[in-house]
């Protein structure tokens, strides 16, 4: 699917919806405080607000541009939120091993061409660098593998 979009101008709009949901959601949970004594919700809502009149300058430079073809892959972007709906599905009662695997084996799916031997060397290894990292050098108390009651 090709759409043809001015990429600036969908960029600035993103960046302004980000920056007003942080702004926002800033200041209904935390108490502004004043300029003189900030409270912990002063920051991230002149985040916001930059993130806002960045994005302003952002559109308005992109003004009158021509729109760019823009290519969507609706193909992998079905596969990879898939992957991560197996994922949250299955890492409560399997584990994160199995959840890994099928996070990486389904996510291989959204690059044609790959072969299956190539694509599970992948996923063993890159789960194998994974539970490394996270069990033996961060020391986190991860349930590898679950059997379902």
């Amino acid at each position: 699917m090709i759409v043809h979009v001015n990429r600036d101008m969908l960029t600035g709009f993103c960046l302004a919806l980000f920056g007003a949901a942080i702004a926002i959601y800033a200041y209904a949970k935390y108490p502004i405080g004043s300029i003189s004594r900030m409270g912990p919700g002063m920051f991230p809502v002149m985040l916001g607000c930059a993130l806002i009149l960045l994005a302003i300058a952002i559109g308005l430079r992109s003004h009158g541009k021509h729109g760019d073809p823009i290519e969507i892959n609706v193909r992998a972007a079905a596969f990879v939120l898939v992957a991560l709906a197996v994922f949250a599905i299955i890492i409560e009662p399997f584990g994160v091993v199995p959840a890994l695997l099928a996070l990486l084996v389904i996510s291989s799916g959204a690059v044609p061409g790959r072969s299956v031997v190539g694509t599970a060397i992948f996923s063993i290894v890159v789960t194998a660098c994974i539970i490394f990292i996270f069990v033996y050098l961060m020391n986190l108390n991860l349930n590898l593998f679950r059997w379902p009651a």
